[in-house]
């Protein structure tokens, strides 16, 4: 899934395996990220942070 998602967002899929395994913190993710990502699942870009900072 990771590395079709990579595609779908130009993110490279070691990056989605940070933010995945929290490695990397979503909560610091550029805001390009997080909209490329939230289209890519349909999402709204908070729903990548669990509502964070709400």
């Amino acid at each position: 899934m990771q590395v079709k998602l990579a595609k779908m967002t130009g993110i490279a899929q070691t990056t989605l395996s940070g933010y995945e395994t929290g490695r990397y913190d979503v909560h610091s993710m550029t805001l390009d990220n997080a909209l490329r990502l939230s289209r890519a699942l349909g999402c709204r870009p908070d729903e990548l942070t669990d509502g964070y900072p709400e």
